[in-house]
C-alpha cells in the first residue's frame, strides 16, 4: 500500500534558522530556549509521523534532511558565541518582483511558442534585448536592497527566488539556453502523443508553459481556464528525451517510466550545477569562509598546495544556504566563485571530501568549458583524466554517492 505523502509546513524554516543560530553561537542564557526549540521541533515531527503511520524517513526530501540535521544535532555541546560572529539575518523588502517575473513568464512564453520561432542563439535580437533589460531589472533590484542597507540574499524566500531567476538570466548563454529550451517544451507539448490523455476540450484550452527557481521538478495543473507547466530551471539544455518525459509527465501520460526520466535527470549533475547557479546569484560573499567545521580558505589553501603547486589565486569563496544532496559544489565562472553545499559542513563528512569538491571545482575554474557545435561541455575527458588524480578519488567519490543516496 502506497504511504501517505506528508508535508511539515515549516520545518525546513526551522532547520535554516538553527544553523544559521548555531554558525554564530548559542549565549549561554539562550542555550535552553535553544534546546527546546530543536527537541520539540523534532518531537512534532515524530508525532505527526506516528499519526499518519510513516515514519521521518517516508517525509518529502526537504521535510526528511531537515529533521536529520534537528535530530543530528549535539545539544549537549553547543557552540559558543565568537567575535566574528555574523550579525543576525535582516528582511529587505521590495515589492514587484514577482510581478516582474511574471511579466517576463509572458515575453518568453510569446517567443518560444511561436510556430516559427527561431534557434536562440547570443546573438539573436530578442536575446540581446531581454538580456539588457534583465540586467537593468536585477541592477534596480540590487540597488534598492543597499537603500535598506541590505543585499538580495536578505529578501524573503518568493522574492529572493525571482531576483536569482533575473541575475541568473541576464547572462545571454543562460538566456538564450533557456529559450531554446522552453521552445522544445512548447513543440513537444503541441505533439499528438503529448496531448494523448487530454480530453478534446482540454485540447483546445490556452497552454502555459514557464522554467523558474522552483523548489520542485515540476508542477502542472489542467482546469477549464487553461494548462499551465511550471518547470524547474535546471531542465535547461536538457536532452530531448528528457523534456519529452517532463512534458508526457506534466500532462499525465500513464508510463511511470517518464517520470523515473524526470527524477533520474533532477538528480545529475548538471541539473544541480544550475541549481546552484541560481542560488550563487545571491551568495553573501562578504561573510567568513568559517563553516561550522570547515573553512572554506583553509580547504582551499590545502588543495592549492597539494594539487596547483600553490600557484592558484584564491577564489572568492561561499557556503550555500541550503542543504544541498545532488550537486555538492559549483564554480561560477563569471564572477570567480567557488561555492560548495552546507552539506560538507559536517563533522561526519571526511576531510578528503571537502578537498575532493573543492578540487574538483577549482579544476573547473583552471580547464574551462569546452564548445562543440554551440553546446557547452564542462566535464571534458580531460577534466576526468585530472580529477582521477586526486589522491583519494575513489573513497572521495564512493562517500558523496553514499551521502547522496541517504538523503534522496
Amino acid at each position: 500500500m502506497k504511504k501517505a505523502s506528508v508535508r511539515i509546513k515549516g520545518l525546513v524554516a526551522l532547520m535554516n534558522d538553527a544553523r544559521e543560530r548555531m554558525s554564530a553561537g548559542i549565549p549561554p542564557e539562550h542555550a535552553d530556549d535553544f534546546r527546546a526549540m530543536v527537541t520539540n521541533g523534532v518531537r512534532a515531527v515524530e508525532t505527526i509521523c506516528r499519526k499518519n503511520h510513516i515514519t521521518p524517513d517516508d517525509l518529502p526530501a526537504p521535510s526528511r534532511r531537515a529533521y536529520a540535521y534537528l535530530k543530528g544535532l549535539d545539544l549537549r555541546h553547543l557552540p559558543p558565541p565568537t567575535a566574528s560572529a555574523p550579525a543576525a539575518p535582516k528582511t529587505v523588502r521590495i515589492t514587484n518582483i514577482v510581478a516582474a517575473c511574471n511579466h517576463y513568464h509572458a515575453e518568453f512564453a510569446r517567443l518560444a511558442s511561436r510556430a516559427d520561432a527561431p534557434a536562440w542563439t547570443v546573438e539573436h535580437p530578442d536575446v540581446k534585448r531581454l538580456a539588457a533589460e534583465l540586467v537593468a531589472e536585477a541592477e534596480g533590484i540590487a540597488a534598492l536592497c543597499r537603500e535598506q542597507e541590505g543585499t538580495p540574499a536578505d529578501l524573503p524566500t518568493q522574492s529572493r527566488r525571482g531576483y536569482q531567476w533575473l541575475a541568473f538570466l541576464n547572462d545571454p548563454n543562460n538566456l538564450a539556453a533557456h529559450l531554446t529550451t522552453l521552445t522544445e517544451a512548447y513543440r513537444t507539448a503541441k505533439t499528438g502523443a503529448a496531448q494523448k490523455p487530454l480530453s478534446l476540450a482540454q485540447r483546445k484550452l490556452p497552454l502555459h508553459i514557464e522554467l523558474y527557481a522552483t523548489s520542485h521538478l515540476y508542477r502542472s495543473r489542467i482546469g477549464s481556464d487553461g494548462i499551465t507547466i511550471t518547470a524547474n530551471e535546471g531542465f535547461i539544455g536538457a536532452p530531448h528525451a528528457v523534456i519529452q518525459a517532463l512534458i508526457y509527465t506534466a500532462l499525465r501520460h500513464p508510463e511511470k517510466k517518464h517520470a523515473a526520466q524526470v527524477k533520474a535527470y533532477g538528480a545529475t549533475d548538471a541539473f544541480g550545477e544550475i541549481v546552484l547557479s541560481l542560488e550563487m546569484m545571491t551568495a553573501d560573499l562578504s561573510v567568513n569562509t568559517q563553516g561550522q567545521h570547515y573553512d572554506l580558505a583553509a580547504v582551499f589553501g590545502r588543495v592549492n598546495a597539494a594539487y596547483f603547486g600553490g600557484t592558484l589565486s584564491p577564489p572568492r569563496l561561499t557556503w550555500n544556504k541550503t542543504l544541498t544532496h545532488r550537486t555538492f559544489g559549483h564554480y561560477q565562472f563569471n564572477t570567480d566563485t567557488v561555492m560548495l553545499s552546507l552539506s560538507l559542513d559536517d563533522a561526519a563528512v571526511p576531510p578528503y571530501v571537502v578537498d575532493f569538491v573543492m578540487y574538483h571545482e577549482l579544476l573547473h575554474r583552471s580547464l574551462g568549458v569546452k564548445l562543440v557545435n554551440g553546446r557547452r561541455y564542462a566535464h571534458t575527458p580531460e577534466f576526468r583524466d585530472a580529477e582521477r588524480r586526486f589522491a583519494q578519488y575513489d573513497k572521495a567519490k564512493d562517500f558523496l554517492s553514499k551521502l547522496g543516496k541517504l538523503h534522496r
